[in-house]
């Protein structure tokens, strides 16, 4: 970018931040770094000019909502023309890096450890800057006689053994001991995953790789996944077992979207 760029990207960076500052605080959270940032100019009325070189970036598709709403603020209150493509972690660090997006939004960082995946780093200098926190979690769609299921329990290891095959009915001996309050339906489970490069994804690679390592290893081996020092390596694309009813959907919405349609139960 050109000096006028970078400094006009800098103060919508800043302009970013500021209110992110405000909506991690208004969970609860606080960010030394993202309070030390907050600059005055975000506190302005009306907009600033409107010379500035338009913006594009992209990325999580988690974080989205959030990002979406602060460009649409700053194009309102600063006549600045922000673009955001919800293209998932992995698209927007490789875009980043490649230089076609001006700004990444990643739930993970470049080359994160224990990780098969070529993820070089931009060879331009740049910076991380937190913006959102949250954590993960997973959804359901799980009904018993027509009656919707919403107090259902899982173990990590049952979570784990689900998301790679080892679990493939709801009533398996090991859902059935975490919910013995519950009848739990001879149906399929369908475990939904990210189609696309996901920051999600890594994490809960990442979580089941240090906790559940056998459970993961040997899930790797039937998808034909490389090991890195005796284990298999963390993942932004999940990998699908062959002949499963394991399906993937593009971003988080439409994972969101395809479990929670009436006619997914089970999902």
């Amino acid at each position: 970018m050109t000096r006028g760029t970078r400094a006009a990207f800098a103060r919508a960076a800043a302009a970013f931040l500021g209110l992110a500052a405000v909506v991690l605080g208004s969970l609860g959270l606080t960010t030394p770094a993202a309070e030390a940032s907050v600059p005055a100019v975000v506190h302005e009325a009306g907009p600033v000019g409107t010379n500035h070189d338009p913006l594009a970036g992209g990325g999580s598709t988690w974080a989205f909502n959030a990002v979406d709403q602060w460009r649409r603020n700053v194009a309102a209150n600063y006549q600045w023309s922000l673009q955001y493509d919800q293209s998932g972690s992995t698209q927007g660090r490789t875009q980043f890096c490649q230089g076609t997006y001006d700004f990444g939004v990643t739930d993970i960082p470049y080359g994160i450890a224990n990780s098969n995946e070529a993820d070089s780093c931009p060879t331009r200098a740049y910076v991380y800057m937190p913006i959102v926190a949250g954590g993960t979690a997973i959804m359901y769609n799980l009904a018993v006689a027509g009656k919707r299921v919403t107090n259902l329990r899982l173990s990590g290891e049952t979570f784990a053994k689900i998301f790679t095959g080892a679990i493939t009915k709801w009533n398996d001996p090991a859902i059935q001991a975490d919910n013995p309050q519950i009848a739990l339906p001879a149906i399929p489970v369908v475990p939904v995953v990210r189609s696309d490069g996901s920051g999600a994804t890594a994490q809960v690679t990442i979580w089941m790789r240090q906790m559940y390592p056998q459970i993961w290893d040997a899930y790797c081996q039937k998808v034909n996944r490389p090991v890195i020092n005796g284990h298999c390596g963390v993942t932004s694309l999940y990998p699908m077992l062959p002949g499963s009813t394991m399906i993937s959907r593009a971003g988080d919405n439409s994972v969101a979207a395809y479990t929670a349609q009436p006619g997914n139960v089970g999902s």
